[in-house]
């Protein structure tokens, strides 16, 4: 995903989810998968973290989260 397709769907999980920083991991996949019908990969998954937070969260501990709450990659 490209620098701008992140900024563009930041600003509407933004929009979505105000406090985003307080949702768990699972939840923000969850809503991007329901509202903007796509699925993202881990890289770019964790790139937009990246964008919504300023977290850089590895990509052993976002698997894991997604596992635990039963989403599949």
């Amino acid at each position: 995903m490209q620098i701008e397709e992140l900024s563009c769907l930041s600003k509407k999980v933004r929009n979505s989810l105000p406090n985003v920083e307080s949702f768990p991991i699972a939840t923000i996949y969850t809503t991007i998968k329901e509202q903007e019908k796509t699925k993202l990969n881990l890289l770019d998954f964790k790139e937009l973290i990246y964008h919504l937070t300023g977290w850089d969260i590895p990509f052993q501990v976002i698997r894991r989260q997604l596992e635990i709450n039963q989403i599949v990659w």
